[in-house]
């Protein structure tokens, strides 16, 4: 009787082992075959337009996130019919370091598009784009706005002297158009959503930069690619191409272009509340030298003035004057960013980061844009004053 509950104790631990033996190996075997490898698809701007090539970016990490290289075939499915999704663009690329890109795709109308990575394992990831028409876009109804309004000021230029327009009214036109075309210049930039000349010599683009606080930016390996933080901007790219995250050509931040229209906007407003018209006609008048002794400057000016706000008939002098001041200001909202252009990248040269730096960078552009006129003062004062420009060409 003992032995045979001993065989029955044996039999039982001999099953029960095997069995423990058959699920371990299954746990295993599901670990081995289990995902271990996962696609990160980096398309930063969600909209594209249409007739423009897209640029889509990815990553290829295994569980332990260190990148892996292999090919992956790229799809992109048309998402506009409702019934079924249509495949209208297919690719191969390498992960090469983890890293693949294709510029292939352009898509032809508008709709929705869905971008499908797979690897040889059966590992995929799915994003999904819209192709839009920039004539359809926010960004093209401001910068319409702006022209038409930049149209209308300088053909106000032409009607002055015109006993429709009364000086009054006149200046109410012209704060207002000079206000509609800054503002749009601004939001053409402040509002856009899409990339636009990302294959072209000049655009608006997204650039990527990977920032570490421990590891220098030309150290960057694929041991710690994941542990830096990755930062994007909006820039205007001159000369770039996306191949190389635009790093061959020139790379201004919108930031920078934006702070320098509102600083000379700012200027604008500082010199319109000033009495500029007075100034400007009595230096007007001073260099004609009509005015007779019976008539002072003074009266000459308070009849011109006089003339203008009550008849609407402009002296041809009060009109110079105005056309001037609506050159000045159309000259001053293009310099002033030009102005903080240039001191962006003077400050880079002085060892700045552009993206640790931002604010610096920033508030210094919007500064440049407040004194622009005062800058630009000061250099041709210089010029001017210097023997070296002002010193004329022997004659033969």
């Amino acid at each position: 009787m003992k032995i045979i509950i001993i065989l029955a104790i044996s039999i039982i631990a001999i099953l029960f082992v095997g069995t423990s033996n058959h699920l371990i190996s299954n746990v295993e075997a599901q670990e081995e075959t289990s995902t271990n490898k996962f696609i990160v698809l980096s398309s930063y701007a969600e909209k594209t337009l249409v007739d423009q090539r897209v640029t889509i970016r990815g990553n290829l990490f295994d569980t332990a996130n260190k990148p892996v290289e292999e090919t992956i075939e790229l799809k992109i499915f048309d998402l506009s019919t409702s019934t079924n999704a249509r495949e209208i663009y297919s690719n191969v690329v390498y992960a090469k370091d983890g890293k693949f890109q294709d510029n292939g795709f352009i898509p032809t109308r508008e709709g929705i598009y869905t971008i499908v990575a797979e690897t040889s394992s059966d590992i995929s990831t799915t994003y999904n784009i819209r192709a839009v028409d920039f004539l359809k876009t926010n960004s093209f109804l401001v910068l319409l706005i702006a022209l038409i309004s930049f149209a209308v000021l300088v053909a106000l230029t032409g009607l002055i002297n015109r006993r429709e327009i009364k000086l009054m009214t006149y200046r109410l036109l012209r704060f207002t158009l000079i206000t509609i075309i800054a503002f749009g210049m601004v939001s053409v930039f402040l509002f856009t959503d899409v990339e636009v000349g990302t294959q072209s010599p000049l655009g608006i683009v997204i650039k990527e930069y990977i920032i570490t606080s421990s590891t220098p930016q030309e150290s960057i390996t694929d041991e710690n690619f994941l542990d830096d933080e990755l930062k994007l901007d909006w820039i205007m790219h001159i000369g770039g191409h996306s191949a190389d995250n635009y790093s061959a050509g020139l790379q201004i931040p919108l930031s920078i272009i934006i702070a320098g229209m509102i600083g000379g906007y700012v200027r604008i407003l500082n010199y319109a509340s000033k009495s500029w018209i007075k100034t400007k006609l009595l230096d007007e008048l001073n260099k004609s030298k009509i005015s007779s002794v019976e008539n002072s400057i003074e009266e000459e000016f308070n009849g011109i003035m006089k003339e203008a706000y009550e008849e609407g008939t402009f002296d041809h002098r009060l009109a110079r004057v105005l056309t001037n001041r609506i050159v000045a200001d159309l000259a001053l909202l293009f310099i002033a960013p030009a102005l903080a252009i240039i001191v962006y990248f003077v400050l880079l040269q002085s060892g700045l980061d552009p993206v640790e730096n931002v604010w610096t960078l920033t508030v210094t552009a919007f500064a440049s844009g407040i004194f622009t006129e005062t800058v630009i003062n000061s250099i041709h004062g210089y010029i001017a004053g210097n023997p070296l420009f002002s010193k004329k060409p022997e004659e033969k």
